[in-house]
């Protein structure tokens, strides 16, 4: 398994930005994600809200996401988890996510070399994404 993690600073009070994050997924079940705009992939995301297990300070939300890419290329399924934290007059939006590189030896020696470092950048454009609704909506 291989885990991904990016975290942005989003202009946007604490206790609703696990709504605004849930919305931007409502409105926009089919995304297109990808390390770079030639490069995105329509993919398929189910979002579901659960307790933030992470957070022993408050209670609060947090969003776990699955993503099903809808290409040719074999891509691996992601599964992800969303919190939100405090950061003085902002809040911190972290994503996590974990998946299993596919095609066995071969798709391993590719996430190594290289296919760790576009989900890298494609969860952090995802985040950019979500940043860009949220200054919209709020």
């Amino acid at each position: 398994m291989t885990t991904v993690r990016a975290k942005r600073d989003v202009r946007a009070p604490f206790t609703a930005t696990v709504e605004l994050i849930q919305r931007f997924h409502d409105e926009e079940p089919e995304l297109r994600v990808g390390p770079f705009p030639p490069l995105r992939t329509r993919i398929v995301c189910e979002c579901n809200e659960i307790p933030d297990y992470t957070d022993e300070t408050r209670l609060h939300e947090a969003l776990v996401l699955r993503w099903k890419a809808g290409s040719r290329f074999p891509l691996p399924d992601m599964r992800g988890l969303v919190t939100v934290r405090p950061s003085g007059l902002n809040t911190e939006v972290r994503l996590e996510g974990v998946y299993e590189p596919p095609l066995g030896t071969a798709g391993r020696a590719f996430d190594w070399i290289a296919g760790r470092f576009i989900a890298r950048l494609t969860v952090a454009r995802l985040l950019d994404d979500i940043y860009a609704f949220i200054e919209r909506e709020r």
